[in-house]
């Protein structure tokens, strides 16, 4: 519908013209002339008024639909970039939704960055760090700018509440996965030693 509108006002637009050609003193001038010359040059001046009446309307055609299946081509290719733009959003959010969940809040690389984060969580629970090493640490890259921390922690000489309240420290408030226990009581003093195999996710949020 909006073609043909387009169409008429460019017939109205053009006759328009005509009219105030036909009523031009020039345009008199040259009609008296043409009357004047013979008649196979006149017909040959036809076909080629003729000729750019037909052509110039179609051009002008031509133009409006090339121009408008280019503005199509962008509205489409804008639309698809949209729709990407807003899928990548939504699954940025929720890996950093998932993400909340599994990474520690604390960027961890190295055992020495390791250590301080686990001494940080067993002060709160009045553990001294003397009670406890690191053995066997390993580090892993993942994708996204993850790491991945593993380590062996040995520890010795703590009650059954120190040993659940380390528990929870490390796995409530630090994030950290306990892969593996192994614990033995001592027969004299009723202390507990023994070693767990930590595990640590965290993102270096420094590159984003």
């Amino acid at each position: 519908m909006i073609k043909f509108e387009l169409f008429k006002i460019i017939d109205e637009a053009i006759f328009e013209k005509l009219d105030y050609l036909q009523n031009h003193p020039r345009y008199i001038r040259m009609t008296d002339a043409y009357s004047n010359l013979e008649e196979n040059i006149q017909d040959l001046i036809k076909a080629a008024l003729m000729l750019i009446v037909t052509i110039v309307p179609i051009l002008i055609s031509m133009i409006f639909i090339s121009s408008n299946s280019s503005l199509k081509e962008k509205l489409i290719a804008k639309e698809q970039i949209m729709d990407v733009a807003n899928e990548l959003i939504q699954k940025r959010s929720l890996v950093t939704s998932q993400g909340r969940k599994i990474l520690g809040p604390t960027y961890v690389d190295s055992e020495g960055s390791l250590k301080n984060k686990i001494s940080s969580l067993l002060s709160m629970s009045s553990i001294e760090m003397s009670k406890v090493n690191i053995n066997n640490f390993d580090s892993e890259e993942l994708d996204g700018y993850i790491t991945k921390v593993k380590a062996d922690v040995g520890f010795k000489d703590l009650s059954s509440q120190d040993i659940f309240a380390a528990f929870n420290s490390l796995t409530a408030r630090g994030k950290m996965r306990i892969d593996e226990v192994s614990i033995r009581k001592s027969e004299s003093d009723n202390l507990l030693d023994g070693m767990m195999t930590l595990i640590y996710y965290s993102k270096d949020n420094s590159t984003e």
